[in-house]
This record gives C-alpha cells, structure tokens and sequence, in this order.
C-alpha cells in the first residue's frame, strides 16, 4: 500500500472568523492511507461524504473503524489527534468539510443547546477536553440541494461569500436539529431504569480510575447486559465507556500534578496505568507536552 504525502483541499474559503468550509475531490488509483494531525484549536468538524467511501482510524477512541460513506454525514471534535485515513483504489472521493470554533457558535443564542447531545453542548461551552466522532445519518434531500449550490456557486466576489456564508449557515442549521431529534430518540429509547444503571455505571468508573472492571463486569454490576450498557452509555454521555474512563483518567492527573508531590511512576499507578510510558505518551497526545514539563508549567505559573 502506497501512502502519498498528503491530500490538499481544492477549496478552502473562510466564510467568518470561526467559520470556513473545504471541499476535497480526489480521484485515486491504488489504494492508500494517510497519517495526519488534526490542528490543536478545538473545533467542530461537520462533514459530508458527497461521492465515494473511505475509512478513518483515530488513536483517542483507541483505533476504532470510522466508515465515511456516501451519501452520509457526520460531527466530529478531535482537536489535537493522529488519524489514519485508508482509501480505496480506482475510487473518486468528494467530500466537505465545514469548520466550526466556538466562539462563533457562541455568538448565537445558547437557550437551545440543552436538547443537544453532551458532547457537543460541553464543546459550545468551552470544554476543550472534550472528543467526540459521530454520524449524523444520511443527508436529507434539502442538505443535498444545499450543498449542490454550494458547489456550483453563480456568483463572484463578495457576493460569492454572502452566497456560501448563508447556504452554509443553513446546512448547520439542519443539522443541528437532526441531531437534536437524534438525540431525544435514543434518550427516550432507554427506559428510566435503564438511564439509571448507566450513571451508577459511570459513578463505578470514577470510583475505581484505577482497577477499573472490565466492560463485562461493569455491566453485571449495575444489572445490565454488556450490549445495552456500550450502547446506552453512548446515548447518554455520547462517548464510549472507555473513552469516559481515558478523560477522567488525564482529569485525575492533572490534578495530582497540580496538587501533589507525587512522582510521575506513583500518578500513572494512582490513575490506572501499569506502565509509566504509556502514560506519558498518552498524556502528550492529549495535552501536547509530558506531564513533566506540565507540572514544571504550573509551578512556573504559581510562583
């Protein structure tokens, strides 16, 4: 498998600071993959697979297959982290992307956001220490049309940004309250029992950061099945059992860096990890400096 060095947007058009979209057309002979990093500034990726399927792998939800898929959109928040992307040969990919910080979000009002998924309500807060990668569903035929006005813009100079600014606006929009009805759906999909189980599951992962049980018996402790608790825990906290664990865990550190003189081998055992290297490459990944040089920062900032 070949790997070229990289995929460049055809277009990238910043519509508004905190906002922009880019369109990726790609025609591909061979099959081949793709190692990038995402940008450190925490933002919201909406993205639309128009032609073509490709697969994403991301290190911070432990390599677990993405299938970008024709036809299908989907949210992602993953600031900071390695991804691969694996392509198909003798495939055409064309792809959008709209990237969205913040601040630009917050401009709007915020009396809306308590229907929306965890993740993302925590994300338009500020919370940089959320991830997150989810569909969206297939495009609606409205979404479609959108996104072919887009493509096949009638204006130029500044209208052509007027133009893109006001059918992007509307394709997050309808987004948005797609996902919102996604996420009343499966929130009331789970009996009030059900909903209960999963937060005394949660409460037992704080509780034991670390020894903590395996998805299994975590499951036999608050009296669900395995499938039912990786499903609705997904529903309710909109990440994955483990990738809840990983944040509390790098929470955990950071506070006994901040708080403590423990030595760093004592803090990846506090917290769960057998090995001191791993935890210190997995808190670089996630905090872009060793927890070393994290603690060395804050005495600095304290003094």
């Amino acid at each position: 498998m070949e790997t070229p060095p990289s995929v460049k947007p055809v277009g990238e058009i910043l519509l508004r600071p905190g906002l922009y979209i880019c369109t990726y057309d790609e025609e591909n002979q061979y099959s081949w993959s793709l190692k990038e990093q995402h940008c450190e500034r925490s933002k919201l990726i909406l993205g639309f697979q128009l032609l073509g399927n490709h697969q994403v792998r991301q290190e911070v939800f432990q390599n677990d297959v993405f299938d970008e898929v024709a036809g299908e959109g989907y949210l992602c928040c993953v600031h900071g982290a390695t991804e691969i992307e694996t392509y198909a040969a003798r495939s055409r990919l064309l792809r959008t992307r709209i990237h969205i910080e913040p601040d630009f979000l917050r401009t709007f009002s915020m009396e809306s956001i308590d229907s929306f998924p965890c993740a993302l309500k925590a994300f338009i807060e500020g919370d940089e220490r959320v991830y997150f990668n989810r569909s969206v569903g297939k495009m609606t035929a409205v979404v479609q049309v959108a996104w072919q006005h887009i493509l096949s813009c009638p204006y130029q100079g500044m209208m052509t940004r007027l133009y893109l600014e006001s059918k992007v606006l509307e394709i997050i929009t309808l987004q948005f309250a797609q996902l919102t009805e996604q996420n009343i759906k499966e929130c009331n999909s789970l009996r009030a029992r059900d909903i209960a189980c999963i937060y005394e599951a949660k409460d037992l992962l704080n509780q034991c950061l670390e020894n903590p049980p395996s998805l299994i018996e975590l499951a036999r402790q608050v009296g669900l099945n395995d499938y039912k608790l990786k499903v609705g825990f997904r529903q309710v906290f909109d990440t994955t059992v483990f990738g809840y664990l990983h944040e509390r865990r790098m929470e955990r550190a950071v506070h006994l860096l901040q708080e403590t003189q423990l030595s760093l081998t004592e803090i990846a055992y506090a917290i769960g990890y057998a090995c001191p290297a791993s935890f210190s490459t997995t808190f670089r990944k996630k905090f872009g400096m060793s927890p070393r040089s994290y603690r060395v920062m804050t005495e600095k900032r304290s003094s």
